[in-house]
């Protein structure tokens, strides 16, 4: 029973970057990207998406990965480090540093790490894998600064390190400690400096220095000779390098200087520098600007090669993949992550979430292979659950869209808008094929669809009616009024016995039950004690699911109009602390209540979500908590917090929420004290579930929140079914009864193991004539987990032929014990269903796209067996 709730965070959708920098890993397939507290990685070569399992306490500002790619290192806006294990998608450590850090690099050589921490620079001894007790160790702080460092860069030798300042000063130092050597400090900037970059210091290449400021300019140092040192001193510490491990490299600390060689404008109608990165190798460097544009020069001579806009907002974040062909640009007012291959002039990745607002609507698809969703940008978006990215925007809503519903048969998606109007898309050709409108300006807030597919009823705002259209023709068939205040929701559910109910909830305390077979007139109303938010009907039942504004859940048989239960959920759904509350922790759950709910698949259990950080399963029979899910542990946000800290209390209030104040590097910080009287207040984002959505196989949820879309399934790879279990029930007794080719024992024992490797293993060994008797033999309690992993495995295997005869043979022997317990074998079958209707797809896809080459070969064959 307890796998049935161990869901887990499986992936982030609807947002791909926020803030912070973007990194490309060794190999240049992957791409690193910070969405608020987690890390998202892209892979570019297979075009899928994962986000890391774990949390930063606060929103990402810097991340650094280690040259061999097994290290990352994420730090937030207040300086907490959190050390991940890239393989093994853990932390291994956690470092406070106590103040923000502005950039973090690792050496070339991996053997240190360097944090520009206020106006030090920290060099810290690389971490191993190992555990250790201290795994991070302070090599050397360097200061000399006279404000915030904002930028570091390592030369290719791991022996020195370059330093950019608000100061608008350059400094260079030496990561061992030189007898003699004082920092070199580059001056003669006019702005904040944006950037710094060494060149490749290869054999006969002379050692360079790039730096780019924020007034568009660049400067490019070169290290010449110092003609007033003696050469007994050099040659001494030349001598000092050696005994340090620096043979040959001692030239260029003693005995040189730093000389300004040119300075370039990039004159870009004076747009200020925003973001820039180099390819060293390459000598290419791309600057992004607060224009929205990017250029591309060659250096040192800072000849242009591209320039394109990509934004209507600055480019806050680019990087440089390591062969040097793409460029990533990161967006964080629209939410907008591009990848450009600029030799071929296209992009590889081209990404945006929801912008500006949260998401405030999801709808699984029937098969469950998609997931649309609605934003206060007016936006209606489509997602791959399976790849994580966003495939099709539909952008015909001028005003936030509320929410969204697809058509029972999958081939058509319904969304209402607070501009008055209810679109249709067609899902096969992606287009906006129906507008439906009422006869007086309406502001729509829900939106669903009859279980034959031809009926479309929304509920509005401020006319206080349920409007009902024919979906094929566009044409109103029904208004239905009776509610005395805004429709929050709408749902369709049958009864059995061919009725087909539409419950719409409102805030005038009632829920309206009305039919649509018979008088097309409300047949009863359930009256609650306080305002309805939501409502949902138990699939194929009449059991119908309302949540009020006092955080209950009532349970109602819309038959008979009588409240079969309640669940109370306020204790449940109380946690978190807005900054702005003058009440106690102990008394914080006024406010608190559910804003969506939706059936499982199966019925037993219902999923609650609203304005807290948790989401609750119930079960429905004994109306009790199965789990709470936190979907989000981001302090950035309002309402996480337990516990508040008055020292962070203000005049004018949180200093959090004050004005921040636009400073010459362009990055908000809170006013001064002085000014806290005279600020303006900004709203921050609350943490909290606008929607929540099983999907059809009951093997996931979704919730549309602040953060974006969360999507969490179950995990049930490492569990085993301890029943039937006995002492030569092992791995290796499975593969000797696999070598003697005794299937019809060696498959039950790898089921009862439930490892997928041992399932695997015993039946792609199977010949296909022994399928029908292993099939046969198969004990009753192992088919439904059989079935299972036959729907998980035919998302990606070859043996396509093969897996669907094994479904076929245990459908064929066990079918009537199937159609029996119906409860049992749902989520198979819907996992089953999907995956057979994906491979159809991609097939169908296939054989559509090379008709012609499939005509043309058939033809060719034809003339050739003629003229044989």
């Amino acid at each position: 029973m307890a796998s049935r709730f161990n869901f887990l965070f499986n992936n982030l959708c609807g947002t791909v970057y926020r803030q912070g920098n973007l990194l490309y890993t060794p190999d240049g397939a992957s791409l690193y990207s910070a969405v608020g507290n987690r890390v998202a990685c892209f892979d570019l070569v297979r075009s899928r998406s994962f986000t890391f399992p774990f949390e930063s306490r606060r929103n990402i500002a810097r991340l650094a990965l280690s040259p061999d790619g097994s290290i990352l290192l994420i730090i937030d806006d207040e300086g907490h480090l959190l050390m991940a294990n890239v393989a093994r998608r853990v932390v291994i450590h956690h470092l406070n540093l106590k103040q923000p850090v502005a950039d973090a690099r690792f050496s070339p050589d991996g053997k240190w790490v360097a944090f520009a921490v206020g106006r030090l620079v920290q060099v810290w001894a690389t971490p191993a894998l190992e555990r250790s007790f201290t795994p991070f160790a302070l090599h050397k702080t360097m200061g000399g600064h006279g404000d915030d460092v904002t930028c570091l860069d390592w030369s290719d030798d791991s022996l020195f390190l370059a330093s950019g300042s608000k100061d608008m000063s350059v400094r260079v130092f030496s990561v061992h400690k030189l007898a003699g050597y004082s920092p070199g400090n580059l001056t003669g900037h006019r702005s904040t400096v944006r950037a710094v970059f060494f060149a490749s210091h290869a054999a006969g290449r002379e050692r360079m220095l790039y730096a780019v400021s924020r007034d568009g300019a660049l400067s490019v140092w070169k290290l010449t000779e110092r003609p007033d040192v003696v050469d007994a001193a050099v040659e001494a510490e030349r001598a000092a390098l050696v005994a340090a491990g620096g043979e040959g490299r001692g030239e260029d600390a003693l005995g040189r200087w730093w000389e300004l060689c040119a300075r370039h404008y990039f004159e870009k109608n004076h747009a200020r520098v925003t973001s820039a990165a180099m390819h060293t190798a390459a000598q290419v460097l791309v600057v992004g600007f607060n224009s929205g544009a990017f250029s591309l020069y060659e250096l040192p001579d800072c000849n242009e090669i591209h320039t394109l806009s990509i934004s209507e907002h600055r480019v806050d974040a680019c990087a440089v993949s390591p062969g040097g062909e793409w460029l990533a640009f990161g967006c964080g007012q629209l939410g907008q992550l591009l990848v450009w291959e600029w030799q071929s002039e296209t992009y590889v990745l081209k990404q945006q979430g929801h912008f500006f607002a949260e998401v405030n609507c999801l709808a699984y698809s029937p098969g469950g292979t998609v997931i649309a969703t609605g934003g206060g940008d007016s936006k209606v978006k489509l997602w791959s659950p399976s790849s994580g990215f966003c495939f099709v925007t539909f952008s015909e809503h001028t005003a936030p869209v509320t929410d969204i519903a697809f058509v029972p048969h999958g081939r058509a998606l319904v969304s209402a808008s607070l501009d008055g109007t209810v679109r249709a898309y067609d899902m096969l050709r992606y287009r906006n094929f129906q507008t439906l409108v009422s006869p007086t300006p309406a502001q729509f807030g829900c939106v669903t669809v009859d279980p034959s597919g031809e009926i479309v009823c929304a509920g509005s705002r401020d006319t206080l009616s349920v409007y009902v259209w024919n979906l094929q023709t566009a044409q109103l068939v029904e208004t239905l009024s009776g509610h005395e205040a805004p429709i929050a929701a709408l749902s369709f559910g049958g009864g059995g016995g061919g009725n087909s109910f539409l419950a719409s909830a409102s805030w005038d305390k009632s829920v309206r039950v009305w039919d649509f077979l018979s008088s097309k007139a409300a047949i009863d109303v359930l009256q609650h004690s306080s305002d309805v938010l939501a409502v949902a009907f138990q699939p194929g039942g009449a059991l119908l699911a309302t949540a009020t504004l006092d955080g209950r859940i009532c349970l109602w048989d819309a038959k008979e109009a009588e409240q079969t239960g309640t669940i109370d959920g306020r204790a449940d759904i109380a946690a978190g602390r807005s900054v702005l509350s003058k009440v106690t922790a102990k008394n914080s759950s006024g406010g608190k209540c559910f804003r969506s709910l939706a059936f499982s698949a199966d019925g037993q259990s219902i999923i609650a979500g609203g304005s807290s950080k948790f989401v609750c399963l119930y079960d429905v029979t004994q109306k009790v908590l199965l789990r709470k899910y936190a979907i989000s542990n981001n302090v950035s946000l309002d309402g996480v917090r337990m516990q508040l800290n008055s020292s962070h209390l203000t005049d004018a209030g949180p200093v959090e929420d004050l004005l921040l104040d636009e400073d010459s590097d362009g990055q908000g910080v809170p006013l001064p004290r002085a000014a806290v009287r005279r600020s303006e207040r900004v709203t921050r984002l609350a943490v909290r579930a606008m929607c929540v959505r099983f999907s059809p196989d009951g093997r996931a949820w979704a919730a549309a929140s602040t953060e974006g879309l969360l999507i969490f399934s179950l995990d049930d790879a490492l569990l085993f079914d301890p029943s039937g279990l006995e002492l030569e029930t092992t791995p290796a007794a499975v593969a000797e009864a696999v070598r003697r080719r005794e299937f019809s024992r060696a498959l039950p024992m790898a089921l009862c193991l439930n490892e997928a490797k041992l399932i695997r293993a015993v039946w792609q060994q199977v010949p296909p004539d022994g399928v029908a008797l292993v099939a046969h033999s198969l004990p009753v309690p192992y088919v439904e987990r059989f079935l299972q992993f036959l729907g998980s495995e035919m998302e990606g295997s070859r043996h396509l032929q093969l897996l669907l005869m094994w479904v076929q043979q245990i459908l064929l022997h066990h079918g009537r014990h199937v159609k029996d317990h119906p409860r049992t074998y749902e989520v198979s079958l819907q996992t089953l269903h999907k995956s057979v209707r994906l491979r159809y797809d991609d097939l169908a896809s296939m054989c559509h796209n090379n008709q012609f080459d499939l005509a043309f070969l058939v033809d060719q064959s034809r003339h050739t067996a003629a003229r044989a």
